[in-house]
């Protein structure tokens, strides 16, 4: 079994919640692998934190990710189930409890897919939606991503970028910041996903009067130079 790595903790999405104690605890939130094929299972485990037990409701749909990050979900859609199986479709969460759940890769004629995972819980009180996104990809990486400066201004350096692979990417790593030719300071990048071939926009906390950023990323070693 591969296990997975939460990335992006902002993927839980609680919709309508009448009490956060009732809430459905999921681990992980992000589910990211490389060089899937048929069998690969990942765990999800679900935690009901409340005084009262829970019957979960688990359903395929689909995402994509928007210029800006925004994650737009399509429920009920077939791709996802032609992809997917998981363990159970319906689960009673005992009070206070846990429970695993089995998902299992059926087919791998994909490079690059990007499933997501709705778990809901329907009580008199409370109703809770929790999205799980997948990316998941049979290749890995091979070609840099590629950025652009679009403006600069009081927030910061806004920048595009590109991830040209057909497979899932992430854009991280570290700043250098020049100024007059030397570097004035650094800084670090959290990873952000990028789906396969896709564009993001970033806004980095970056000096406008500096004269040219230099972007390393760790994960697919490359450097991006920008300057304005």
């Amino acid at each position: 079994m591969i296990k997975s790595t939460p990335l992006i903790a902002a993927a839980v999405l609680l919709l309508c919640c009448g009490s956060v104690q009732a809430a459905i605890v999921v681990s992980p939130v992000v589910v990211d692998e490389y060089r899937v094929s048929k069998g690969t299972q990942f765990e999800i485990t679900l935690f009901n934190p409340g005084p009262k037990p829970q019957i979960v409701n688990l359903d395929w749909g689909w995402y994509t990710l928007q210029t800006d990050g925004t994650v737009e979900l399509t429920a009920e859609d077939d791709r996802a189930r032609d992809y997917l199986s998981v363990s159970e479709r319906v689960c009673l969460l005992q009070p206070e409890s846990s429970e695993r759940i089995t998902v299992t890769v059926n087919k791998h004629d994909f490079t690059s897919i990007s499933p997501v995972l709705f778990i809901s819980s329907t009580e008199t009180v409370i109703q809770t939606h929790v999205a799980v996104l997948f990316a998941l990809s049979t290749a890995v990486p091979q070609k840099p991503l590629e950025a652009e400066l679009l403006n600069r201004s009081r927030s910061g350096w806004q920048i595009s970028v590109t991830n040209s692979n057909p497979c899932h990417a992430y854009f991280g790593g570290e700043i250098e910041v020049y100024q007059n030719g030397e570097v004035v300071e650094r800084k670090s990048i959290a990873p952000r996903l990028l789906l396969a071939e896709s564009e993001r926009q970033f806004i980095l906390d970056i000096d406008p009067t500096a004269e040219q950023i230099v972007i390393r990323s760790g994960g697919l070693h490359c450097e991006i130079v920008l300057k304005p």
